[in-house]
């Protein structure tokens, strides 16, 4: 009798925690709660040992949406699994939002332990993608396999279970979206990286401080949609403390995303001096994202995200009212303004109405993508923005040299009626008048001495027709030029010869190679643009049109490449180290006019520009790169090898050829 009351007894308490096991979906991903049972772990002191012996059978109850209690942080999870298809398979468990998991399996020959966790260093996880939390299995045809689980949460700034539950699927169907999530959050930073780069540029030649502003904003949407995909998480994988540091540094940059983004709209729609009272308001927010991330920090996380998070949504809210406003004020830009941040603010929204009807999961590639998309969006028309602020800005300065040129047209009248005065007085005097008139006369020889010199200088600055066009009508007009041969040279590894010379020794070299360089171009009638530290850059066809313009500009190439040589031979005779230079050519459109407000250059700008710049930077040292624009201009002419493709404007691939030498 007491043995058949045992056997009912450990029959009874096997039926607590046994259930039929889980059967592993072939396809789709699929929740998992039904079949599986937990115990709470309060004092975090359960061993896996104690659950594998049976002791504690009794104590697991089956999952249930109240089962789940935030306060206590260690859980037991027990279940087991089986293949039901003909065929061994590979399946990924996701316990999204655990700190720490611990999946033990226990198959008829041995036990195994798998990792996992936000808090688990990145290379020990058992499968590491972003910062998703995977355990890998490899489930035999028909095998039922016991699984125990422990779950950890603990504080780490954002990641907080909601309940037990976990999902399951093919491995196969989980890389196949893992990839394609990847391919389009790269698609989102390459877009933030060329657009970071472009507005470098930019700003180095504007020094506008919105563009400043606007770069920073940049920084932080690349940084927090690398962040928000886990890819951050996979690039210093290797730091065994990374995850932990990583949440904090989260904290500090999403509350300087929020101060920075306030700061170009202080500067760009100018609020300081057009609403002073939203400028308070605004003032106030940046102060509040400061002192939130400090209550993050030091006193309460909790807290303080959540009111750094009000903070944001009033931020946001406020800078469309901004936005509005200054579009019924006819703030110059304001409409691309608003249009962006409305973007950004309906990305957020989906975000909040998705989490608070609880459809993440039926909308996940939604929640990956909406952040990311909005974002991009208002960057790219930010940066609409500050293009149209700058041509507004131009066309304000072309105004103001109209009435500067109309000035010195007027002291030009007024002088010359002074002249006239004194010669008129001359002629009532005689000695006396002899000698003013002298003093006149040497007067106007020094005024034509320097308007000679300042003619001179405008020349040096400015082609000689955009140098009359200025002085005749007061500005330049910008011109399209369908046909233009753009040259670039940089010298290789100049930052490290740099720092082998003196100032004095460095910029006499590298004037002695430009006066040089510049010769060539004359000789051959380019144009020389500029140079922006080591490099150099002309053109062909611009803004006079030149017959044969990139038969010109390659054979003006050919001409530094062996100035080049000869200078090398010269440096090897003295045992210096000789420099080396690359060369690249492409032809194509481009606009060309005069910028600048305060000291004229002459530039030019478009893709044929970007692409003569590529051709330079993928060319060899010693050698003549030029695009298969170029080669189809100059190939009867010249003998070239070809080198093999790149990528251009639109993805089209394009062709690069070395020119060696004229044909025979």
């Amino acid at each position: 009798m007491r043995l058949l009351i045992s056997v009912l007894f450990l029959l009874f308490t096997a039926g607590v925690v046994l259930a039929d096991p889980i059967l592993l979906p072939s396809e789709g991903e699929q929740p998992v709660s039904q079949g599986v049972f937990y115990v709470a772990d309060s004092s975090a002191r359960l061993q896996w040992e104690q659950l594998r012996s049976g002791s504690l059978n009794g104590a697991f109850k089956a999952v249930s949406p109240e089962a789940w209690n935030k306060e206590i942080k260690v859980y037991w999870l027990r279940f087991s699994i089986k293949n039901p298809q003909g065929i061994d398979r590979e399946w990924i468990f996701d316990f999204e939002n655990w700190s720490e998991v611990h999946f033990y399996t226990q198959d008829s020959s041995s036990a195994h332990l798998q990792k996992t966790g936000h808090l688990v260093p990145y290379r020990q996880r058992d499968y590491p993608v972003a910062n998703k939390n995977y355990i890998h299995l490899l489930v035999p045809s028909g095998q039922e396999i016991a699984c125990w689980v422990r779950l950890e949460s603990r504080f780490n700034n954002e990641k907080m279970p909601q309940n037990l539950e976990f999902r399951v699927a093919p491995r196969t169907m989980i890389d196949e979206r893992d990839a394609f999530v990847g391919r389009i959050i790269f698609a989102f930073l390459g877009i933030f990286t060329v657009m970071f780069l472009y507005n470098s540029f930019v700003y180095l030649s504007t020094r506008l401080r919105s563009y400043a502003y606007y770069l920073l904003v940049l920084f932080f949407a690349f940084y927090h949609t690398a962040y928000n995909s886990g890819y951050i998480m996979s690039l210093f994988g290797w730091a065994s403390g990374f995850p932990v540091g990583l949440t904090w540094f989260e904290t500090i940059s999403s509350n300087l995303f929020g101060i920075s983004v306030i700061l170009f709209v202080q500067d760009f729609l100018k609020i300081k001096t057009r609403y002073p009272v939203w400028n308070k308001v605004l003032n106030a927010y940046q102060v509040m994202y400061i002192v939130f991330a400090l209550v993050q920090i030091l006193i309460h996380y909790e807290i303080g995200a959540g009111l750094a998070g009000i903070t944001a949504l009033l931020t946001i809210f406020t800078i469309i009212i901004l936005g509005i406003k200054s579009i019924k004020d006819r703030y110059p830009s304001a409409i691309y303004f608003t249009l962006g941040y409305s973007a950004f603010l309906l990305s957020i929204l989906v975000i909040i109405y998705l989490t608070m009807t609880n459809s993440v999961a039926q909308h996940v590639n939604l929640i990956y993508f909406s952040l990311p998309a909005g974002t991009t969006i208002e960057v790219i028309l930010f940066s609409f923005a500050l293009a149209h602020m700058i041509r507004v800005l131009r066309r304000q300065n072309d105004e103001n040299q109209k009435r500067i040129i109309a000035q010195l047209q007027e002291n030009q009248e007024l002088q010359t009626k002074v002249t006239r005065e004194l010669e008129q007085k001359v002629q009532e005097r005689t000695a006396e008048i002899n000698a003013q008139k002298e003093q006149i006369s040497r007067q106007k020889e020094a005024i034509e001495i320097e308007k000679e010199k300042a003619d001179h200088l405008l020349l040096n600055i400015l082609p000689e027709s955009t140098a009359n066009e200025l002085k005749e009508k007061g500005f330049a007009t910008p011109k399209q030029y369908p046909n233009v041969t753009v040259l670039f040279t940089d010298f290789v590894a100049f930052t490290q010869i740099s720092e082998t010379l003196g100032p004095d020794q460095l910029v006499t070299e590298l004037d002695y190679c430009f006066q040089a360089f510049d010769d060539i171009i004359e000789k051959h009638g380019l144009e020389k643009i500029k140079t922006i530290g080591d490099a150099y850059m002309a053109a062909a066809g611009v803004p006079e049109t030149l017959e044969n313009g990139a038969l010109r500009a390659v054979q003006a190439a050919l001409d530094i490449e062996q100035f080049m040589k000869r200078w090398q031979a010269e440096k090897k005779a003295k045992g210096d180290t000789p420099w080396q230079l690359r060369m690249g050519l492409h032809t194509g459109p481009v606009t060309a006019g005069v910028v600048g407000k305060k000291k004229f250059a002459f530039d030019i700008w478009g893709d044929t520009v970007n692409m003569a710049a590529i051709m330079e930077s993928r060319g060899l040292p010693g050698k003549v790169n030029i695009s298969e624009t170029t080669f189809e201009l100059i190939k009867g002419a010249f003998q070239c090898t070809h080198r093999g493709k790149i990528e251009g404007k639109h993805r089209k691939e394009l062709d690069m050829y070395l020119v060696e030498e004229l044909r025979s």
